[in-house]
C-alpha cells in the first residue's frame, strides 16, 4: 500500500477501502494498493532503491522463538518491481534469504542496510543482476534479548 501527501495531515475526512480493509485518510492524503499478496505476504519494513523498486524486508510467517529463528534464518529480502511503470508493481525478486527477523532495512546506493538483530548487514550486489551475494556485519550488537 502506498500513501502520499501533498498537505500536512489534519483530522480524519474520508474513508478509503482496499480488499476487506478501510482506513480513515486526513484532507489531502490517499491511499491506493500497489502490490498484491502473490508478491508480498508478510512485509515488515521497506525502502526505496535507486531505480524506484520498492525493497521489503519480508518475514517468513514462521512462529518460532528468537534463539530459534536465529538458528533457522528464515526471513528474505525482496524486490518488487513495476516492470510496465503504471504504478502498480508486478515482479517479485528475492534479493537475500537466510536471515534472523528484519527490523529495518536502507538502500545506500546498491547496498542494502538490514537490520536483524543482534546485528546490522550490509548486502552488496556487485554484478548487478539485483540480487546480494555479498554479506558483511555491518554492525554487531552481540546481545539480543526477547524483544530484540
Amino acid at each position: 500500500v502506498a500513501l502520499s501527501t501533498n498537505l500536512a495531515p489534519t483530522v480524519a475526512r474520508s474513508t478509503t477501502k482496499i480488499d476487506n480493509f478501510s482506513f480513515q485518510l486526513a484532507d489531502g492524503w490517499d491511499l491506493e494498493k500497489v502490490a498484491s499478496t502473490d508478491l508480498v505476504k508478510w512485509p515488515i519494513a521497506a525502502t526505496w532503491d535507486p531505480a524506484g523498486n520498492l525493497i521489503i524486508a519480508e518475514s517468513a510467517g514462521v512462529k518460532q522463538s528468537v534463539q530459534e529463528q536465529l538458528q533457522s534464518l528464515p526471513h528474505r529480502v525482496i524486490r518488487l518491481i513495476d516492470e510496465d511503470r503504471n504504478g502498480t508493481f508486478d515482479k517479485r525478486q528475492v534479493v537475500a534469504e537466510r536471515l534472523a527477523f528484519p527490523e529495518g532495512v536502507l538502500c545506500i546506493g546498491n547496498d542494502i542496510l538490514v537490520s536483524a538483530p543482534p546485528q546490522i548487514w550490509r548486502l552488496t550486489d556487485s554484478d548487478g543482476d539485483g540480487v546480494c551475494e555479498g554479506r558483511e556485519i555491518w554492525h554487531d550488537g552481540k546481545t539480543l534479548t526477547g524483544c530484540a
